[in-house]
């Protein structure tokens, strides 16, 4: 039986509830809510003065019925859910009925007070991300699904034009094919040599040695540092006078005319993935989550059967971290259809269009052409294939994922 000066609830006789100390409750809220104010203000600012003065991205689309009433109408709702969650004007109500009043409605309240307070609290902590996610994803996206069937400069009115950019898109633009086979070639190539790698990684930093955390922390490092300042090095790292990779290749292997790297057609996407190898930190962690999930009587009962490592590792660790692979396997190929730091920073989509790749020519098409209702439209076509190789992965997995809750 266990007390916690939270609440006062009373843990192992019953279920317990969180209501929490108000004061550390409310603080936590509105430091969480002021992270979103500056998002909150400029989402004021287009919808009341942008609208009134005539100029910017808000009054261009205001011709157009659907969005013209959406930020008000998310506005209200975002006001709505703070009443709702911040002052309880439920609760507020409840106070000012006589005791007797009062408590007949409680009895007869589908959810108690406890429950509500629970709930209060929960939502209310939701808040800043409800908040967020209606301010800065769900209404850009709402957004450019709609103006993906304007044509739209910014600058002038949009002008309605059906299915005219996927049409465009898909059947004359011949950079869109060009974009589409880089991107297929690179995800395919790119994502089993970075989860192997990974993987490998993982195995290594899974031993208990001394100084393991310090190995973990400096192969985890190049995923924490600045990308561009990263990119930059491998510029010079690669460059094919003076960089340190053919320095090597001249001196110590006698190779007298070595590759080229990001300026060659052929060496360049190669290139990249093997730089793309540097950040894989990040899914080294998540791997090593998983290896040391594995329950170690598995082990125990292997080395009884007189397994060897190999065997252990195929038949027991394998099985085991099958959903920590497909989980990485899903965030690869996402991560890889949407490569754009590095071809900005290094290539521009260069050499003969080699690493012109699909989210490159988004950026281009919207803020250099300025063709955002285009932009738009090749944005949803990526989300489409995106969303169609997650569902297909999934589909999959059902026939070499095992996951140990579901054979109980």
């Amino acid at each position: 039986m266990v007390t916690t000066q939270w609440s006062g609830q009373t843990y192992g006789s019953g279920k317990p509830e969180f209501v929490g100390s108000s004061r550390a409750a409310w603080f936590a809220l509105f430091i969480s809510l002021a992270y979103l104010l500056p998002a909150f203000f400029l989402f004021l600012w287009f919808v009341f003065v942008d609208q009134k003065v005539g100029i910017g991205p808000v009054a261009a689309v205001t011709e157009i019925p659907v969005l013209k009433g959406m930020p008000t109408l998310a506005l209200i709702g975002i006001i709505g859910s703070g009443v709702l969650f911040l002052i309880r004007p439920y609760e507020q109500f409840l106070k000012l009925l006589p005791s007797t009043m009062r408590e007949d409605l409680e009895m007869r309240a589908p959810i108690r007070r406890r429950q509500r307070q629970s709930l209060y609290w929960g939502y209310s902590f939701a808040l800043p991300w409800i908040i967020g996610f209606l301010l800065l994803t769900l209404y850009p996206m709402v957004f450019s699904l709609i103006i993906a069937f304007f044509k739209w400069d910014i600058v002038r009115d949009p002008q309605f034009v059906g299915f005219d950019n996927f049409t465009k898109l898909f059947f004359r633009d011949k950079l869109y094919d060009v974009t589409i086979k880089n991107d297929f070639f690179y995800a395919f190539t790119q994502v089993p040599a970075y989860l192997v790698v990974s993987l490998g990684v993982a195995l290594l930093m899974n031993q208990a040695v001394r100084g393991i955390r310090l190995y973990r922390t400096l192969y985890y490092l190049p995923a924490v540092l600045a990308g561009p300042a990263i990119l930059l090095l491998y510029i010079y790292i690669f460059d094919p006078s003076l960089g340190v990779v053919n320095q090597i290749l001249r001196g110590w292997f006698g190779m007298s005319n070595p590759p080229l790297w990001f300026q060659h057609e052929i060496w360049s996407k190669p290139t990249f993935i093997l730089t793309s190898l540097f950040y894989a930190g990040t899914s080294m962690v998540i791997y090593l989550a998983g290896l040391q999930g594995v329950p170690q009587h598995l082990y125990e009962a292997a080395e009884v059967d007189g397994a060897n490592r190999w065997f252990k590792f195929w038949n027991v660790t394998l099985p085991m971290i099958t959903p920590t692979i497909f989980f990485n396997l899903v965030l690869g190929f996402i991560n890889a259809f949407q490569i754009f730091e590095g071809i900005y920073v290094i290539t521009q989509g260069g050499p003969l269009n080699s690493t012109y790749f699909y989210a490159y020519l988004i950026y281009e098409t919207a803020f250099q052409h300025l063709k955002m209702g285009y932009a738009s439209a090749m944005a949803w076509v990526l989300f489409v294939i995106i969303m169609f190789l997650t569902m297909v992965q999934f589909k999959l997995a059902t026939k070499w994922v095992y996951y140990e809750a579901e054979q109980r």
